[in-house]
């Protein structure tokens, strides 16, 4: 019950309430956050059900690498396509004070 409750209290009122506070419509809320969170997760899921579809994995050693796979798919897709060019140039340097 208290799922329930924290569930329809988000979606219902706090999601209004701060599209009236941004000023932003539930598409561009959508689109520009919804979207890019999932598509990563979504992509990655797809990855594992795959793996696990074409070789179920008979052992520790497979399951990690399994997880691995579906690990890079969720980063590939999340640098590739869910970061605008600002979000994208702070990982590059990141990336960059890393490994100089």
């Amino acid at each position: 019950a208290l799922t329930v409750v924290a569930i329809v209290s988000h979606l219902g009122y706090f999601w209004r309430f701060c599209l009236r506070l941004t000023g932003r419509s539930f598409t561009e809320f959508a689109t520009e956050t919804l979207l890019r969170g999932l598509a990563p997760a979504a992509a990655g899921a797809c990855a594992w059900v795959a793996l696990r579809l074409i070789m179920p994995p008979s052992g520790w050693t497979e399951l990690f690498l399994q997880g691995v796979i579906g690990a890079c798919v969720y980063l590939l897709v999340l640098i590739g396509a869910c970061l605008d060019p600002r979000e994208r140039g702070r990982v590059h340097s990141m990336w960059a004070r890393l490994f100089s």
